[in-house]
């Protein structure tokens, strides 16, 4: 065997040795502590409150551990659970665009958001957090909320109060809590009155699943 031949047989062997370890050597699959599977992120998930003091789960996933906490805890109520699909649809409000009012962990606020299904500038919105007494209430809040005459709905007191032009609520006391229902319509409003009524309109569709 001359020297080139030597050299190609050399050459021959080299390349299938490393074709032999290459095939031999692939990197394994990763660890289910590397993947981001949706099953992995349903675990997170999970182990995060998603369902109100009833059992029933919220219309969303929430991400935040203590979305529930020490000041939004006056009442059981939780909005996002009480509304109905019907009442959604009685106020022409489009369901799919619930919207989670929390938008950081452990924040007072705590309910949902919904769109107008024939206006995405308007929305109606009802949250809670722990406050004070309402008379307490409208005097803390008087430089930001020109304040109507209260109203009575199911023997029960309820602060109406208007910001803006563009919005409106109602404030009732539930527990040590204070419901805000808010209806607002970003670009070319209808006339207060008419936000105050739908306000008022929705408080009272769901009053009677709101604790005393």
């Amino acid at each position: 065997m001359n020297r080139h031949t030597k050299e190609l047989v050399v050459i021959v062997f080299a390349a299938t040795l490393v074709a032999t370890v290459s095939s031999c050597s692939r990197p394994a699959d990763p660890s289910p502590q590397m993947r981001s599977s949706p099953s992995h992120q349903s675990a997170v998930a999970a182990t995060i409150r998603q369902t109100d003091s009833e059992g029933r789960h919220l219309p969303f996933t929430t991400k935040f551990p203590d979305r529930w906490n020490s000041s939004n805890d006056g009442t059981t109520y939780e909005p996002c659970t009480a509304v109905t699909t019907a009442i959604l649809q009685e106020f022409a409000l489009d369901p799919s665009s619930v919207k989670d009012t929390a938008i950081a962990n452990h924040q007072t606020a705590r309910g949902c958001n919904w769109t107008f299904a024939d206006n995405r500038f308007g929305r109606l919105s009802q949250f809670l957090g722990n406050g004070p007494t309402l008379n307490e209430y409208k005097v803390s809040k008087a430089p930001i909320i020109r304040w109507l005459p209260n109203i009575q709905i199911a023997s029960r007191t309820i602060a109406v109060g208007a910001r803006d032009e563009d919005n409106c609520s109602t404030y009732l006391k539930s527990g040590s809590a204070v419901i805000v229902t808010s209806a607002s319509i970003a670009i070319n409003p209808p006339p207060i009155d008419q936000l105050c009524a739908t306000a008022i309109a929705f408080t009272e569709a769901t009053i009677d699943k709101m604790p005393p």
